[in-house]
C-alpha cells in the first residue's frame, strides 16, 4: 500500500497553492485525501507522521496542513505547536476521529484553523 501512496506523490505536478501537507498514520485516509485533492488539481504531500511531517516542512512551503491528533510519537496537537510557532503563515486544520471537546481547546491554542471529525463527507 504504501508504494500506491509514493505513486500518488509522483502523480502530482499542478498545484493552485504552495501546497498542502497532509499527515495521518492511517494510509487508507491518506490515500483518500490525496485522491481528493489530486480531483481538486492541489499540490500535495503525504507524510504518516510528525517525524515525516518535520523533513517536508524544511524542504518546502506549505498554504495548509491537513493533520490528525492521534499518531504514533508525535501528536497531532504537539506538530500544530511547532507549526504555529515556526510556519505563521501556515494554515492548520485538524482531521481525527478524537470527538472531545477539551482535544478541540487544545488544538485550538495550538494553532489550528479547524477541526474535522472522522468519518466526514468530503465537502467539509
Amino acid at each position: 500500500m504504501r508504494s500506491q501512496v509514493n505513486e500518488m506523490k509522483k502523480e502530482i505536478s499542478n498545484s493552485k497553492t504552495g501546497g498542502i501537507l497532509v499527515v495521518d498514520d492511517e494510509e487508507q485516509i491518506l490515500r483518500m485525501l490525496g485522491r481528493i485533492l489530486a480531483r481538486e488539481g492541489y499540490a500535495f504531500t503525504l507524510a504518516a507522521d510528525g517525524v515525516e511531517a518535520r523533513k517536508c516542512l524544511e524542504k518546502q512551503a506549505f498554504d495548509l496542513v491537513l493533520c490528525d491528533v492521534n499518531m504514533p510519537g508525535e501528536s497531532g496537537i504537539d506538530l500544530s505547536r511547532h507549526i504555529a510557532t515556526r510556519y505563521a503563515d501556515t494554515a492548520i486544520i485538524h482531521i481525527t476521529g478524537v470527538d472531545d471537546p477539551n482535544v478541540v481547546d487544545s488544538a485550538i491554542e495550538a494553532g489550528i484553523y479547524g477541526y474535522i471529525i472522522k468519518p466526514f463527507n468530503p465537502n467539509q
